[in-house]
């Protein structure tokens, strides 16, 4: 009986080094390169640091599974005749804002935050991590973070990214600017930051409606003790449902609230019993805080 369960751990040990080992590789994992264009009109999309002015664009993105984010990828063009002057660039900042979910009269936003960010990498010419090269007409700049030696995992969830690059020039003509291409997929619609703002506002006219860029990673898998140690943080059951769905979590929940699917807040508590019986048939957004600081959304949806 001893070596049948000896046996049986030495088999469950190499299953779970198969999966890790299928599960580290690197892919993309979020993008916007498909169906990429030009605006029409340019000067929406501008996205430069100069000596005179700090213009960043900023983007919204989703992680499905904890990652460690190895590259990030960003298409435009210099100046107005594409491809443009590479040797124009002389480094490259890329920030990485968390998600924000507001209320705002009486509606569900996400929105960027507008102050500190989560991350930020600035990458000269002398560091290799930044990769720059012409593709059919197009520049297309990387940050590769194993090779600048940094390091960010990003949880599962909802977040935003902004990058510019720092021009060589003093002051911005046309010619020496990055403009970013149109990304495709409906997005947020892209906001900016000018001059050291501290609040991102949407671009009214000619907003492109995302970016093109793409970001490359891998997942990050559990090891056995962590197993062991750590499930789900919190699990939501059943789901899809009629009317009553469950939360289990082993933490302190502090607040609950469900939106519809206009934005607006139909439910807020902090039970582990979420009852929708008054609500039509739909899909919601349930957040679930905990006295941890996490934060959890969850799609609800009820037959």
């Amino acid at each position: 009986m001893k070596i049948k369960k000896v046996k049986n751990w030495v088999v469950l040990c190499c299953s779970l080094f198969v999966v890790n080992l299928l599960s580290a590789q690197e892919e993309v994992i979020f993008s916007r390169l498909d169906d990429m264009r030009k605006l029409d009109d340019f000067a929406a999309s501008i996205s430069t640091v100069s000596n005179t002015q700090k213009r960043i664009l900023t983007d919204n993105f989703d992680i499905e599974h904890k990652s460690k984010i190895t590259r990030f990828n960003f298409v435009g063009q210099i100046g107005l005749i594409a491809p443009g002057d590479m040797s124009q660039i002389k480094g490259v900042h890329v920030f990485i804002f968390k998600n924000i979910f507001e209320e705002v009269d009486g509606k569900y936003q996400e929105i960027p935050f507008s102050g500190t960010s989560l991350a930020h990498f600035y990458l000269d010419n002398a560091n290799a991590g930044l990769l720059k090269k012409v593709e059919r007409e197009k520049v297309l700049v990387s940050v590769d973070l194993d090779l600048a030696g940094k390091e960010l995992i990003l949880e599962s969830g909802s977040y935003w990214i902004a990058f510019a690059p720092v021009m060589a020039t003093d002051g911005l003509p046309a010619d020496s600017v990055w403009y970013w291409y149109e990304g495709d997929g409906a997005s947020y619609y892209v906001r900016k930051w000018n001059n050291g703002d501290t609040e991102w506002s949407p671009i009214r006219s000619g907003s492109p409606r995302s970016m093109a860029f793409s970001i490359e990673g891998k997942e990050v898998v559990l090891g056995i003790s962590e197993l062991d140690m750590q499930t789900t943080v919190i699990t939501v059951y059943p789901n899809p449902s009629c009317n009553i769905f469950k939360i289990n979590t082993p933490k302190e929940i502090v607040s609950v609230a469900v939106y519809n699917g206009n934005g607006q807040l139909v439910l807020q508590d902090r039970l582990e019993t979420v009852d929708l019986s008054a609500s039509p048939k739909g899909v919601y957004l349930l957040t679930v805080s905990c006295n941890d600081g996490t934060q959890v959304f969850e799609k609800l949806i009820k037959v």
